[in-house]
């Protein structure tokens, strides 16, 4: 990834931001899910999936906007997916 960049996908999108510490940040709106407690699961998931990854990770704060419901995406599609933008 390039400094600053923003990449789209069907689930989320993702933001990165060059820094000296790596810093992950993840979004879920009520968009996603009026329910919190579905939310606060898929923040769980994504945020599981980069902690798993952190040593290929370049340094820098990532931002995740996630765009719809993960409930019903396996762990491993979601982790193929986040594989595939990093």
């Amino acid at each position: 990834m390039k400094k600053g960049e923003t990449i789209h996908t069907p689930l989320f999108s993702l933001c990165f931001l060059v820094g000296a510490t790596l810093q992950v940040a993840v979004v879920a709106s009520k968009k996603v899910s009026k329910v919190a407690v579905v939310r606060n699961r898929n923040k769980r998931r994504v945020r599981e999936i980069f902690r798993k990854h952190t040593k290929h990770l370049k340094k820098g704060a990532y931002i995740v906007f996630i765009k719809r419901d993960l409930t019903n995406i396996s762990y491993a599609q979601l982790e193929q997916e986040v594989k595939r933008v990093l």
